[in-house]
């Protein structure tokens, strides 16, 4: 699923010329988000601006993925994010687009079970995609959580699974994923599934993925293992 940053855009036409290559590759989904620039390259700012320019519905785009946080964000307070994420969803609705929230990966079931009784609470029941890191080097995942603000969080995943000596050790989301898979919680918040990060290991986390679709797996103490 294409990601679409909307600050890295220099101008509408820049913009355009990105959604009618997609176009051309039958692209029907994207995921909106504001991007991690501090200063932004053109006129747009964030991604409820992107999503009110009307481009992407000229290209063809049917449904949008918008950001959730369920660890919080290291530059917006959590009330900031629920208004930022109403504005969202309120402009793919006022614009004609589908739309489900896709959130930043998480390595705490407590934090995304949480975070979605509270998004359901507000009222909010469009369909969550809850983002969880695909099979990837401890090395990738950690540069990769720095970035993205959950550097801690996977420093303790990290630890408390006894990778942390080796940087080339594969890292997959089976203990988060196995805590959610049997949380009653879970089960009764609407529709939510996994949405994976692959990190530049496409092929990798497809395999995982379509092993334990495919009932490959044994369980084990905390999560599980996938059979080759």
């Amino acid at each position: 699923m294409p990601h679409v940053a909307a600050r890295s855009f220099a101008s509408g036409p820049d913009l355009d010329s990105h959604l009618r290559r997609l176009a051309e590759h039958a692209v029907r989904r994207v995921l909106i988000i504001s991007g991690d620039e501090a200063n932004p390259t053109g006129p747009f700012h964030s991604a409820v601006e992107l999503i009110e320019s009307g481009l992407i519905q000229k290209r063809g785009i049917v449904e949008i993925g918008v950001a959730g946080f369920p660890d919080g964000h290291p530059r917006m307070t959590a009330a900031d994010l629920d208004r930022a994420l109403a504005a969202k969803l309120d402009a793919a609705a006022a614009t004609g687009l589908a739309a489900h929230i896709v959130t930043q990966f998480s390595f705490s079931a407590d934090a995304i079970l949480g975070w979605n009784a509270r998004l359901r609470d507000l009222g909010i029941d469009q369909p969550v995609r809850v983002g969880l890191p695909g099979s990837v080097t401890l090395a990738g995942l950690m540069r990769y959580a720095r970035i993205c603000g959950v550097g801690a969080s996977a420093e303790a995943l990290a630890g408390s699974a006894g990778l942390s000596g080796s940087a080339f050790a594969m890292v997959t989301p089976d203990a988060v994923l196995r805590r959610l898979a049997v949380a009653p919680l879970f089960r009764g918040l609407g529709d939510a599934a996994p949405h994976f990060y692959a990190f530049g290991g496409l092929a990798a986390a497809a395999r995982w993925a379509a092993a334990v679709a495919a009932g490959r797996i044994t369980l084990d103490h905390d999560g599980f293992s996938v059979e080759p």
